[in-house]
């Protein structure tokens, strides 16, 4: 029945109870549905947006300042895989080469794809490869810096990794020619100067099946977080 038909069936000192039960009620549903509603913005803003710290470490990620002109590092994200008072070294993530993981380590030509190939990890010791791996299963041997992230830096490791079927297909591995490394000091300027933004890594954005828009996706999600911290204020 209609609010007008209830209305002239209830007597009017009941009506007033009534319509006070009504409201407190639709008062009661309307802050049901705002407090799910933020609760859904704020579970979607944590999936959908980095984790930005203060600090650099071991499995943070520095997000290059769009204004860093630097040719070797210009538009990257690096992971820091050691960082501590001899200064810190990482990984570039999100810049291919052409050059057949095969060719440049031929000991695995019965062991890897051939079409895999390198990616640039930076400018230091260019002619050294080094491994990410990821795996749900421990690497007991290997050098965990996140949580199914493995660092491999021995050529050991790695053929008893690709010789293990029965783990093989469970695992990603990248590999990175070179490496980036700053000295004692000289990451914390770079940073103070503007030229990082640092944010929480994971396996899913190293691991990224697109690695070549990590850069753009992080810059695009960076910027998303600061209008919502503009708005908020």
């Amino acid at each position: 029945p209609s609010a007008a038909a209830i209305a002239l069936a209830i007597p009017p000192p009941e009506l007033r109870a009534w319509m006070n039960l009504l409201r407190r009620t639709e008062r009661g549903f309307c802050l049901i549905v705002v407090s799910l509603c933020l609760a859904l913005a704020t579970e979607a803003t944590a999936a959908t947006y980095p984790v930005v710290v203060d600090e650099p470490a071991r499995g943070v990620l520095l997000v290059a300042n769009p204004t860093l002109t630097d040719p070797n590092f210009a538009r990257t994200v690096v992971l820091i895989t050691d960082h501590g008072l001899p200064g810190s070294v990482g990984l570039v993530l999100n810049r291919a080469t052409d050059a057949a993981v095969v060719a440049a380590i031929p000991g695995l030509a019965d062991l890897e794809n051939a079409d895999i190939t390198l990616r640039y990890g930076g400018p230091v010791g260019i002619n050294s490869i080094r491994l990410l791996v990821r795996s749900a299963r421990r690497i007991d041997a290997a050098d965990q810096i996140l949580d199914e992230v493995y660092f491999v830096n021995t050529s050991a490791l790695l053929h008893k990794l690709l010789s293990d079927t029965r783990t093989r297909d469970d695992m990603t591995i990248q590999y990175y020619a070179g490496f980036g490394a700053w000295s004692p000091g000289q990451l914390a300027m770079e940073i103070a100067r503007g030229d990082w933004y640092l944010v929480q890594g994971d396996a899913a954005t190293i691991f990224a099946a697109d690695p070549e828009h990590v850069w753009d996706e992080l810059i695009e999600m960076l910027a998303g977080l600061w209008v919502l911290g503009e708005n908020a204020k």
